[in-house]
């Protein structure tokens, strides 16, 4: 087993834990737990052949990250309102690293295991990469809900969505 497959099943399993423990704890689980979920079982399964695996992958991919993008923004906006004043104080905001993280791992997965034989795959792997790069500054948007101390949280008071 190569490390990037026992990276792929660490977080899998991550992933696997996070989706059991807020289903069971949370009401609003519904709202994170089908992509973490899904992420986890594609990560888990790994088969670039199969058709079905590419087609839930894509998307897990472009559902997923409209949806982190979607919680980044609305976070982000809601936390801009004069009450919060960007104190990083919504528990909410915990659940974008993971959802990021799974959209993240995905992608990643997708273009490891890619062949180029056309235009098409140029194009296909360049907006996977695109969208990898845009995920970066939302990762750093959500690790400062753990801790605000981070040397970067004061960049995303200034940052507009």
């Amino acid at each position: 087993m190569g490390i990037f497959r026992f990276i792929q099943l660490s977080v899998a399993v991550v992933l696997a834990g996070f989706t059991v423990f807020h289903s069971m704890k949370f009401v609003d689980a519904w709202f994170y737990t089908w992509l973490t979920g899904a992420a986890s079982v594609l990560l888990l399964l790994n088969k670039p052949q199969c058709p079905y695996w590419r087609l839930s992958t894509a998307l897990v991919i472009v559902l997923g990250a409209l949806e982190t993008v979607f919680l980044a923004w609305s976070l982000h906006t809601v936390e801009s309102g004069p009450l919060l004043s960007h104190s990083h104080s919504l528990p909410e905001g915990r659940n974008i690293l993971l959802t990021a993280l799974a959209t993240t791992v995905t992608i990643s997965s997708r273009l490891h295991g890619d062949r180029h034989n056309g235009m098409i795959s140029y194009m296909r792997t360049f907006i996977l990469f695109v969208s990898l790069i845009a995920l970066i500054p939302i990762f750093g948007y959500s690790a400062c809900f753990y801790s605000s101390t981070l040397p970067f949280c004061h960049h995303f008071h200034k940052f507009v969505f």
